[in-house]
């Protein structure tokens, strides 16, 4: 634990140390959206990842109840020159009720055909990272540097039987940005993150479409509103015996935000 809020100050380091290398004044924008979300996927989770504690590739997560899902975004931008830092937190909570149509195992416990259970899982991602914007008249274009901490909990439920499970993995990422300004008060903006794989094979994939409009500025600060769609995939699948693995695609994500920048 000690060793990954350490790596964890390393990174903010690193991605802020550009920053404080220029004299002109930084400038910050905070940004908070609400999204809305179609979500699918599977959550499969053994015990200790013995064979016979897990139903492969289940439950999935319409069979638990759980369809849609409401998120809530905030992110903190520093920017100076062409440099940017920023820390991205996004919270995702889903639960449902449902009626197994079938017998499913999971995480060691037993839940037979036609119990009703109460599931709720979470997906809290916090991201930090730092761009460039090379820019050339109206369009500019954002090289991303990230890394991603995947919190993530699980649990089902039925009147006789509990089980849960939680963890944290950290994925590293690189994207690409693309910024349209039409007039000085409205941009339009393409973004994809892509996880870079690694060992455990934890990976966060995203993009997004969005339309920013300026609707109050002065000479001190600006407030923006924004609006657009998105897409997301989480995965996770380690290496014992049976693993641990799951998959959740956000499909369509429709957004829409407020930011001050200062």
């Amino acid at each position: 634990m000690k060793k990954y809020f350490v790596n964890k100050l390393l990174i903010l380091t690193l991605v802020s140390a550009p920053l404080l290398s220029f004299s002109d004044p930084l400038q910050a924008q905070l940004s908070g959206n609400y999204i809305y979300s179609d979500v699918n996927g599977f959550i499969q989770i053994p015990n200790g990842g013995q064979p016979g504690t897990t139903t492969l590739g289940k439950p999935t997560l319409s069979e638990i109840g759980i369809n849609h899902d409401n998120l809530w975004d905030t992110q903190l931008d520093v920017m100076k020159n062409a440099w940017g830092a920023f820390l991205n937190y996004q919270n995702q909570e889903q639960s449902g009720h449902a009626v197994l149509n079938q017998t499913l195992v999971t995480h060691g416990v037993n839940f037979p055909v036609g119990t009703a259970v109460n599931s709720k899982i979470k997906f809290n991602l916090f991201t930090a990272g730092a761009y460039y914007n090379f820019t050339h008249q109206q369009f500019t274009i954002r090289p991303i540097l990230a890394v991603t901490d995947l919190s993530f909990y699980y649990s089902l439920a039925s009147q006789s039987q509990f089980t849960k499970r939680d963890f944290s993995q950290v994925t590293p990422r690189v994207g690409l940005g693309l910024i349209y300004q039409i007039n000085p008060k409205f941009n339009v903006s393409l973004t994809g993150l892509s996880s870079i794989p690694n060992l455990e094979h934890t990976a966060v994939y995203s993009a997004e479409a969005k339309g920013d409009y300026t609707f109050y500025q002065t000479t001190h600060y600006s407030v923006d509103a924004f609006a657009g769609l998105a897409y997301q995939q989480i995965t996770f699948k380690d290496h014992q015996t049976v693993p641990n693995n799951f998959h959740l695609t956000n499909w369509p994500m429709v957004f829409v935000g407020l930011s001050i920048k200062i």
